[in-house]
């Protein structure tokens, strides 16, 4: 029989409400469709039978803890009901005014669906087609460590968009909290040489970013462990060294 291997519900003497010993076979991974006149049996079929034993055995898969606090659902009459997986019922009632409601939004699924895609989806970049990855000190140190000696880089970090401070002013904050340089628009600017407005092509709105310092990769010192240190140099800051090893 079909409905044995899965890949079919099989119902066998359905007698929910007004369906008296219905026997069908519902093939998976097909839209089926129950047509009729009021009062023949389609909601009786479809909801009253097939998502409340769908929904009724996947209740019952959780701990008897968790289904307290669960809907429960009647078993529905019937002599066998094989190969029916959880179910979803979206009915009148969860009519939403909405124009973009999707069955996903309507049974709250959509939620659910987010949050699986943020834990196992891969994000890839569309300018650079590299996956995009949250980094950490930890990574972000094992990224350097692979830099070339010599190599010369800049840590840096997007400045936030100040409200309400004009930009000669916060200029004038960033001075004063020891910052000398910001890249403008891809162009590294040095704080000290900004006198006059026009030398900056930006009204500092991101994606302006601001140079926490400035650093060169060399190798490990003979006596060190294998890996590579990294000498750190804030010009507007005390100096700080930073080994890694």
């Amino acid at each position: 029989m079909i409905g044995a291997s899965g890949r079919t519900i099989s119902l066998r003497g359905v007698e929910v409400h007004n369906l008296k010993q219905v026997d069908l076979d519902l093939p998976h991974r097909k839209l089926i469709v129950f047509c009729g006149l009021s009062g023949s049996g389609k909601t009786s079929l479809a909801v009253d039978t097939l998502y409340a034993e769908g929904q009724r055995r996947y209740i019952e898969s959780f701990s008897a803890y968790t289904r307290q606090f669960l809907e429960r659902l009647e078993k529905p009459a019937a002599e066998r009901i094989d190969g029916i997986p959880p179910a979803v019922a979206v009915t009148r009632k969860h009519a939403s005014q909405s124009s973009r409601a999707t069955v996903a939004t309507a049974t709250e699924i959509a939620d659910y669906l987010r949050l699986l895609y943020a834990r196992i989806g891969q994000v890839i970049c569309l300018d650079c087609g590299h996956r995009v990855e949250r980094d950490s000190s930890q990574s972000a140190a094992a990224r350097l460590m692979e830099l070339p000696a010599g190599t010369r880089f800049l840590v840096t970090f997007e400045l936030p968009a100040a409200a309400k401070v004009s930009r000669d002013e916060q200029l004038v904050r960033l001075k004063e909290a020891g910052f000398v340089r910001l890249i403008d628009n891809g162009r590294i600017v040095n704080l000290t040489d900004v006198t006059h407005p026009p030398l900056l092509a930006s009204d500092l709105r991101p994606p302006t970013s601001l140079c926490a310092s400035s650093s060169i990769a060399s190798p490990p010192a003979a006596s060190s462990k294998a890996g590579c240190a990294i000498r750190w140099r804030r010009r507007s800051r005390a100096a700080t060294g930073v080994a890694a090893c």
